[in-house]
């Protein structure tokens, strides 16, 4: 057993050996004095100058290492900013133990105030590129293939960054970046199995005007010689404010990114955006040059108006939106018209412009800029609502095309919710079929581009705002020189109404309105100008039979006679009068006729059988008999 002793003692001695060595290593030997080597090389490979103004020193067992000072890293030449980057403390140190077995082993890689300053120019060029482009001409074949195998015997106990800032600038774009309070913590960092790291910051820009918080937490994978990297686990959150308004932003999901490829593949995804969540995954080709994504997605049921305030863009014209839901296969590259998206969202309920729509399903397609609807299904004020849409997004102003039917609508609380503050309403139910084209970003423009048809009909309801009938008995009264008769109720049951419209530019022509009541029937032409809120209407209307209390050839009686109304100003509001000088012409016309009839039916009956034969049919024929 004299040789186990010996064997014992031998390590002990070599292990005493490179204990002394390593103190003589760390007592003798300065390590200020390989500033000048480091500076020197660094300048050689990027040309650029590394200022070392803190002190180098040794750390000691049971880790060896270096503790570097402040230092600092310039722009290039042509940029007038000094600074790169700084740093004001750095600590690298190995394992001896490990590394007198071979293998480097560190216990931990430490930065702490690390500040980074990127530029891009008024010229477009960056202060980073030079530094690429050395480090490319500097990989040879051989060095980066023993660099691909070194690492298989690396690890590193941690790494720690913290308070660091990193500051962005566009010079060109006038935008304007930075993260403040940047940490990042990794342990057991190890090219053979996954490690746990951690990362957050807060930020904030100009241009626009943004601020919020991120952290991250992930187990990564990293393989350096096939140059892939997976995060699993990914749990990234967010607040991001912008114009006073705070989003929250999460994201969930396993992540893997191969550069050999230039592939990201996100799987797992679920994240959400203020209240809306989702789920999915997607897979991003060429990721480094012209990137194609196509993955699928999920939207759970959230509240528009909410997601709209939480956001700032809410706008008053949308008073509820609730229960929107969707499911998507999607795929994009770097412009809309490559953005190809298919699906179908779910509405509970929509309130725009205080009119209101339920129970809507729409089947979507996005391709080459333009957004198709189609088809679109609802429940309308009691009825059904079924159409199309397509919405032009290629131009700066998007362009809407729409067309579609309203079957059996209930119209009062349709009029009530679309004009309440209007004169005039109807009830009823309705049939609508219209075809319209518009553009804009506003109501106000949107109304103003309109173009288009339209075909109504309603049965069995009432014109309130204005009583037909009653208007008719004052004209009878007029003839008559009676008193103008009385009555409370302003308006007119119907029991059909029609008519078709041509829309230009906002404006609604119409030439066949067609009102068919009880005791009368109209007919009448005009404009409406929804831009201007604007009327100009010509009712004729008519008696559909003789007063029972006159006989039919009475001359006061309007058996027959059209009788014109006018509407006309504003919409909401308008005049509605009988035109006393139409009225009065046309029954001096129709008095005109009557006595033309009465004389000629005396010279009929006078000349009757007095004038024979040929001379006698002239006669007639020129009387009009």
């Amino acid at each position: 057993m004299r040789w186990l002793k010996f064997i014992a003692s031998f390590i002990v001695i070599v292990a005493l050996i490179a204990v002394i060595a390593l103190i003589l290593l760390v007592t003798v030997v300065n390590p200020n004095r390989f500033k000048p080597l480091i500076t020197d090389q660094v300048k050689k490979t990027t040309g650029r100058d590394l200022t070392i103004d803190g002190d180098l020193s040794w750390t000691l067992f049971p880790s060896l290492g270096v503790k570097v000072g402040h230092l600092e890293l310039s722009n290039p030449s042509d940029f007038k900013e000094k600074t790169f980057a700084e740093i004001n403390s750095m600590t690298v140190s190995v394992k001896i133990m490990p590394l007198l077995k071979g293998h480097v082993k560190s216990s931990g890689i430490s930065l702490n105030g690390l500040k980074l300053f990127l530029i891009t120019n008024a010229d477009g060029k960056t202060n980073w590129a030079d530094l690429q482009n050395s480090s490319e001409k500097n990989t040879t074949p051989s060095s980066s293939t023993s660099m691909a195998r070194a690492p298989m015997g690396l690890a590193v106990a941690g790494v720690d960054i913290s308070n660091a800032v990193i500051s962005w600038q566009n010079e060109k774009t006038k935008q304007y970046y930075d993260i403040q309070k940047f940490d990042f913590h990794a342990k057991d960092v190890s090219l053979l199995e996954p490690f746990p790291f951690s990362m957050s910051f807060e930020f904030s820009g100009k241009n626009p005007v943004i601020s919020g918080q991120v952290s991250m937490t992930s187990n990564v994978s990293i393989n350096l010689e096939k140059q892939m990297f997976i995060l699993h686990d990914l749990d990234l959150s967010a607040k991001i404010t912008k114009e006073a308004k705070t989003l929250d932003l999460a994201i969930k999901g396993d992540t893997a990114l191969d550069l050999t490829r230039q592939t990201l593949e996100i799987d797992n995804f679920s994240g959400s955006l203020a209240n809306i969540k989702m789920t999915g995954k997607m897979n991003i080709n060429e990721m480094l040059t012209t990137p194609k994504a196509k993955g699928h997605v999920t939207i759970a049921p959230f509240d528009v108006k909410e997601f709209l305030q939480k956001t700032g863009l809410d706008t008053p014209a949308l008073q509820r939106m609730t229960n929107l839901s969707g499911d998507f296969d999607f795929s994009a590259s770097t412009t809309l018209q490559s953005a190809n998206l298919t699906g179908s969202v779910k509405i509970d309920e929509i309130q725009a412009s205080k009119v209101r729509i339920s129970k809507m399903d729409i089947r979507t397609q996005l391709d080459k800029g333009v957004l198709t609807l189609s088809p679109i299904s609802a429940i309308f004020y009691q009825g059904s609502l079924d159409g199309t849409a397509k919405i032009n997004l290629n131009t700066a102003v998007p362009q809407f095309s729409v067309q579609g039917k309203l079957t059996n609508v209930q119209a009062e609380p349709l009029m009530n919710d679309l004009a309440a503050d209007s004169k005039f309403k109807i009830t009823g139910t309705g049939n609508i079929d219209f075809q319209a084209t518009t553009a804009g970003t506003d109501g106000n423009t949107i109304v103003k581009n309109l173009n288009g048809t339209a075909k109504l009909n309603f049965n069995n309801g009432v014109l309130k705002g204005i009583n037909i009938g009653n208007l008719l008995d004052s004209a009878y009264a007029v003839t008559k020189k009676q008193d103008m008769p009385t009555n409370s109720a302003n308006e007119t049951a119907f029991g059909t109404l029609t008519g078709t419209a041509n829309i230009k530019n906002g404006v609604v022509t119409n030439n066949d309105f067609d009102l068919n009541a009880p005791r009368f029937e109209g007919h009448g032409k005009g404009t409406i100008d929804l831009p201007n809120k604007k009327i100009n209407y010509q009712l004729q209307t008519s008696f559909k039979q003789a007063d029972t209390t006159n006989q039919k050839n009475n001359l006061a009686n309007l058996y027959g006679v059209s009788i014109p109304i006018s509407i006309s100003g504003n919409l909401d509001n308008p005049s509605i009068r009988l035109d006393p000088s139409a009225l009065m012409k046309v029954i001096a016309d129709q008095q005109l006729k009557k006595a033309r009839k009465e004389v000629q039916d005396k010279i009929q009956d006078k000349i009757k059988g007095q004038i024979p034969g040929k001379a006698g049919e002239l006669l007639n024929n020129l009387l009009g008999q």
